[in-house]
């Protein structure tokens, strides 16, 4: 009888947020998130009427207004 190998299970890092997802990621309200988003300032992409973000872009843009 052969040993049966054991089951590994890798977790998987979200690369995409719901607009819920972005605001609790920020630590801030969806509003903020959904003008971040109108004006143009964080990058998102819309599937029907859904919009995803890039958990990367997201840091990009903490990360750009890094103040010294």
């Amino acid at each position: 009888m052969t040993p049966k190998k054991k089951m590994q299970i890798i977790p998987v890092e979200k690369i995409w947020l719901s607009q819920q997802e972005a605001a609790e990621y920020l630590g801030m309200g969806k509003s903020f998130i959904v003008s971040l988003r109108k004006s143009g300032t964080l990058p998102h992409y819309m599937v029907g009427n859904s919009a995803f973000f890039k958990k990367e872009d997201i840091d990009n843009l903490i990360e750009s207004n890094r103040v010294y």
